[in-house]
């Protein structure tokens, strides 16, 4: 066979190894809920967040907005892990997305009859944070569920890739909404996409790992998801690390990019752009990752992190949107790869039935600190500046991603299951 036929059939084979979970139903379902979903969860950030600064004009009630959703999704997530892991997760998905889809219209409403205030917005985002925090543990606990284990990383990568995709689609849609007619439709566009992804993920059907009769109490449920999280330090120094580096991030992309796009860089349409250009990133991240499979996944996935710092350096000393446009981008390509590879880290080393339960400590503790940074960003930038906000927001990133590099698991770990830990059983 000539050796550019050779190539060909190779790089054939590579694709169709690639696509290889699409083959299998539930995935199926699960990758089309998930892509249709964070279409509208791409357009909601930019409506919400230029329908209360036209509001109120103040980055502040912004803050308080998003931390009453923050607060409540990360002080139910433990139970929401607990309850993934005891009752289908493809139902309390579907339930969760139907609620999360009537906060949205209500928020929506409030905006298309300018009747929003502070206190009726926190409270509907309070409502979408209690649905977040049982949504998101069952759908890290359901994948390995839809999908062969030998596909494990490439349905990872497949449901970043829709997660990128329709995050582009949805900042550039969501930033020219906004721009033309207002926030409102904006949100109800996300409330339509929660309503679709519930009712497709009503349709998956997989085999429940436990059931509620067979189980213990939901206390020491929770004490056994401690257990199974405190044995393995790669586990929570990571975590550790994003608690950190997320609330520093949320405040800064959540509260002062927004601001600072509303002041000098072009108002809404320019803050789409840059999510758009982070999602194209991660397209890119995502489409590099599917095809590779590190032999140290961890360290190689903590590296990839450094990509986002420029993006936050150069907002710091003001520079052009064009130069932050491709500095997103190059962010967008390492916390992809990071994504996928800790996706599949923690897949293939936690137990199945344990799964939803210790993903929830995963996210309770990456996101236990994100309610501070949006609280504090707005008043930070009024105390320091928005640019010394920013360079405080950065050094807050910089620091623990660094020092997680010091523990030996995340620089040693291979890929593919590891022994258990000692103690870990449960």
């Amino acid at each position: 066979m000539p050796f550019h036929r050779m190539l060909l059939v190779i790089s054939s084979n590579s694709r169709m190894a690639a696509l290889a979970p699409l083959r299998e139903r539930n995935f199926r379902l699960l990758f089309s809920a998930q892509g249709i979903s964070l279409l509208g969860s791409a357009v909601a950030p930019i409506a919400l967040a230029f329908g209360v600064l036209e509001t109120t004009h103040s980055a502040t009630d912004l803050g308080i907005v998003l931390t009453a959703r923050e607060l409540v999704m990360v002080l139910l997530l433990l139970f929401g892990g607990v309850f993934a892991d005891r009752l289908p997760r493809q139902s309390i998905m579907a339930f969760t997305g139907c609620l999360s889809a009537v906060a949205q219209a209500l928020t929506g409403l409030l905006f298309l009859t300018h009747t929003s205030q502070v206190w009726s917005l926190s409270v509907l985002a309070a409502v979408n944070g209690l649905a977040i925090a049982f949504w998101f543990p069952a759908e890290v606990g359901i994948v390995p569920s839809t999908v062969s284990s030998k596909h494990l990383r490439q349905a990872n990568a497949l449901l970043g890739l829709a997660r990128n995709s329709s995050g582009v689609a949805g900042a550039a849609l969501g930033g020219v909404l906004v721009a033309l007619i207002g926030p409102g439709l904006g949100i109800e566009v996300d409330a339509a996409s929660f309503l679709a992804a519930g009712a497709l993920v009503f349709f998956i059907r997989v085999a429940q790992t436990s059931s509620v009769e067979s189980r213990p109490g939901v206390l020491r449920d929770l004490a056994a998801g401690w257990r199974e999280f405190w044995s393995r330090s790669w586990l929570w120094g990571i975590v550790i690390q994003f608690s950190l580096v997320n609330m520093a991030y949320v405040g800064a992309i959540s509260v002062l990019l927004p601001l600072d796009a509303l002041r000098s860089l072009g108002g809404a349409a320019a803050y789409g752009a840059i999510y758009a250009a982070a999602g194209a990133g991660a397209i890119a991240g995502g489409l590099v990752i599917l095809g590779r499979s590190p032999r140290r996944p961890l360290l190689v996935g903590v590296c990839a992190v450094f990509a986002m710092f420029p993006f936050f350096l150069l907002l710091a000393v003001g520079a052009p949107l064009a130069v932050l446009l491709v500095c997103a981008c190059a962010g967008g390509v390492g916390l992809e790869i990071f994504g996928v590879l800790w996706s599949t880290t923690m897949q293939e080393q936690i137990p199945q039935e344990k799964l939803s339960r210790v993903s929830s400590y995963d996210s309770f503790g990456s996101f236990v600190f994100m309610p501070i940074g949006l609280a504090a960003a707005g008043p930070l930038a009024v105390l320091l500046g928005l640019r010394p906000a920013l360079w405080v927001a950065l050094l807050v990133m910089v620091v623990p991603t660094v020092l997680v590099l010091l523990i030996r698991d995340v620089r040693t770990m291979t890929r593919g299951p590891q022994a258990q830990p000692a103690g870990a059983e449960s």
